[in-house]
């Protein structure tokens, strides 16, 4: 509908939660991107108003140039109209800020190596302001936006899209806190790095995907202990970490991969190869069928054990546009192993992914 002169635009309303994990790794005074856990997301939404309608006098009547007074028919049509578009917004709106549990988890290897700690690294060329881009502080705070695009659910033959916020605090190599739970290295010395972290599992729920989850029932978010060690020498990093869920699945994994990161001149290159292992928990909580899980779904009963699930690959490009922004696009594919592939939850075991964020530094 075309709006008159004076005629102010809806006001905004309500607010949509949004699970997501934000994590972003500092190159200097840079933010690389790391797709997040669990956050809110506020989004406007478009609400019912005289002001809609032109020249609105009240709900019950509409007066247009040259017309006399309208009517409650004209405003029973003029509200069924406004349902219609309302119901077609919030569906787009749910979709694009439905932030995507699975890009977390398949996104964060690209930026594991740590180049935060590599000043020659981040090293500002061109016509980068030098004494802007030093920071004083050994605190940084980044803010962002990412888009998303991930399989539903591990082991989905179906893509989704999702908005994903990214916050991160971090003070110098040690302490980092983001969506995804906190993280405090132990040592960090001589390229050696231990650390211990808490944080939580998404979970899953059946309503992620009625069709091919129906009668699984939930699996609960719940939070996670671990921690992680590493040697790098620039621009490459070895590492290894253990997460264990606290409730939820109660599992346990292991991750074992090597990362690289190279500068080349106002670019940052990223590539990151891993492997995951599962315990049996985790295992039979997100690949196996009991029998009453078969009975409800008719899937056939599977009993998932404890391996290798998924090898991952991905890679990564962030620009640094000015001494604080950023942008980042990464991509990738993951490859589900025994089991995990053979779980008749498992109706793909490719597992592609990609996201693309914006991020600015203080």
């Amino acid at each position: 509908m075309r709006r008159t002169r004076n005629v102010p635009a809806a006001a905004p309303l309500g607010s949509l939660p949004a699970h997501a994990c934000g994590v972003v790794t500092n190159a200097g005074r840079f933010a690389i991107i790391k797709p997040p856990m669990a956050m809110f997301s506020k989004a406007p939404y478009p609400v019912m108003s005289p002001q809609l309608c032109p020249r609105s006098v009240s709900l019950n009547e509409t007066r247009l140039p040259g017309f006399p007074t309208l009517g409650v028919a004209t405003d029973m049509i003029m509200k069924q109209i406004f349902t219609v578009k309302l119901q077609k917004n919030l569906r787009a709106m749910a979709l694009c800020l439905t932030a995507l549990p699975m890009a977390q988890a398949l996104c964060t290897p690209v930026f594991a190596a740590d180049i935060g700690k590599s000043d020659r690294l981040a090293d500002p060329q061109g016509n980068f302001d030098n004494a802007r881009y030093s920071s004083s502080s050994d605190w940084k705070i980044t803010l962002g936006v990412g888009a998303a695009y991930a399989p539903k659910y591990e082991g989905s033959d179906k893509l989704e899209a999702g908005a994903v916020p990214l916050v991160s605090i971090e003070y110098g190599d040690t302490l980092s806190i983001d969506f995804s739970g906190v993280t405090v290295n132990l040592l960090n010395h001589n390229g050696f790095r231990l650390g211990v972290k808490g944080g939580w599992e998404a979970g899953r729920k059946e309503k992620d995907d009625r069709k091919n989850l129906r009668g699984m029932g939930d699996i609960k978010a719940a939070g996670v202990v671990g921690g992680v060690i590493a040697y790098g020498v620039d621009p490459f990093e070895i590492y290894a970490k253990v997460d264990k869920t606290i409730d939820g699945s109660e599992g346990l994994t292991a991750t074992i991969g090597a990362s690289v990161s190279h500068k080349v001149d106002q670019f940052i290159l990223g590539a990151d190869l891993s492997a995951t292992w599962a315990d049996d928990k985790h295992m039979k909580s997100y690949f196996g069928v009991t029998s009453a899980q078969s009975a409800r779904s008719g899937l056939r009963r599977f009993d998932a054990k404890s391996g290798f699930k998924r090898v991952d690959a991905s890679a990564s490009v962030t620009y640094l546009m000015t001494e604080n922004w950023s942008i980042t696009g990464t991509g990738g594919v993951g490859f589900l192993l025994g089991d995990a592939k053979d779980s008749p939850l498992s109706k793909k075991d490719i597992q592609p992914f990609a996201m693309v964020g914006v991020a600015y530094t203080f």
